[in-house]
């Protein structure tokens, strides 16, 4: 473990040389929803919300914060759970994980909160 090396890439928004810009690739639910809508200026915010999403599944043993929503909802709204009904989302990620309501510490709610809001600034 001494050579233990993290190393984080962002390939969110690669693309194969001869395709055209707007033709992205990558895993869409680490896309901030204001790049999938095409309404994002500043792409470090896109990163902090992709970051946020990593950390969120990692802590929730790969479990991706909006995925019962996916089909149902799109674009911005896809996420206002979080903000709108934070003790609802907390507590139904604690129950499709089978641990306790403190399993989500209140430093690591509030990390992920910022991290995914809309308007980090």
């Amino acid at each position: 473990m001494e050579d233990f090396e993290l190393k984080l890439t962002d390939f969110d928004l690669s693309r194969a040389f001869e395709n055209p810009i707007s033709e992205t690739t990558g895993t869409e639910v680490y896309r901030a929803p204001e790049v999938r809508e095409g309404q994002a200026s500043l792409l470090e915010m896109a990163d902090i919300y992709s970051l946020g999403i990593l950390l969120f599944s990692l802590k929730a043993r790969g479990r991706i914060p909006f995925s019962e929503n996916r089909q149902k909802s799109t674009g911005l709204a896809l996420y206002q759970k979080i903000f709108d009904k934070p003790l609802e989302f907390w507590n139904l990620h604690c129950r499709a994980l089978n641990v306790g309501k403190d399993y989500f510490d209140d430093e690591f709610k509030e990390l992920i909160t910022q991290m995914l809001h809309p308007d980090p600034e």
